[in-house]
């Protein structure tokens, strides 16, 4: 792929030969048509083309969420979706054959500067697995502005490949209780925290927590 630049012609959309014109992000790029090949992919290939499947379905039900995570507005050479694919794919899997998923420990659904959450600490109720607590602290020198800060919960149930985001909360709050919808209540439970500020410009890296279901 190449960026056109302002010249006699300027830029072009649509198909010359074997070659594409379009804008991308308010910039002219020109690409040339992929050639077909009908060779048999190698193990390898094969393996790099399955993770990056994998990947897509992945990342794809929480778009929104990468976005913020990676910033998208602050990205210009490619989307947030395509730096966190990036980044996932040097994520290693685990397991065998077609039921192979990523070591969800390694994934980072956000990346930023701003202060992840102190001390953090998720429990489950032991009568109860749907009711689940977040505690943490305000570490000294943290600025009290930061107290607005938004904290962001993604839950995730790798059997389903669902997740859900429930409305966040407050970095200032430093404790929250809620219910765990009924299906999430009954497994173990693969939760990422992030924190970002309020107007969702501005993002920590994200925390990965895993609960074993109380039995």
């Amino acid at each position: 792929m190449a960026r056109i630049f302002k010249g006699i012609l300027g830029g072009f959309s649509g198909k010359v030969g074997n070659i594409v014109g379009s804008t991308w992000r308010g910039i002219d790029v020109i690409k040339s048509l992929p050639k077909k090949v009908n060779r048999v992919p190698s193990e390898k290939q094969a393996a790099i083309r399955f993770k990056f499947s994998k990947a897509i379905s992945f990342l794809k039900p929480i778009t929104n969420i990468i976005n913020m995570g990676y910033q998208d507005h602050l990205l210009t050479d490619r989307t947030a979706f395509n730096e966190a694919i990036s980044n996932l794919m040097q994520v290693d899997m685990i397991g065998d054959g077609l039921i192979k998923h990523f070591d969800l420990s390694k994934i980072k659904l956000s990346k930023g500067s701003l202060n992840v959450l102190h001390k953090l600490k998720v429990e489950r109720d032991a009568t109860n697995n749907k009711n689940l607590q977040l505690t943490w602290e305000t570490p000294a020198g943290e600025p009290k502005k930061r107290g607005d800060d938004l904290v962001h919960l993604v839950f995730y149930d790798p059997a389903t490949n669902k997740f859900v985001t429930p409305p966040p909360f407050k970095r200032m709050d430093k404790s929250v209780r809620f219910l765990l919808e009924d299906d999430l209540g009954l497994i173990d439970i693969n939760l990422w925290v992030f924190v970002s500020d309020e107007d969702r410009r501005e993002v920590s890296n994200s925390q990965f927590i895993h609960l074993k279901k109380v039995k």
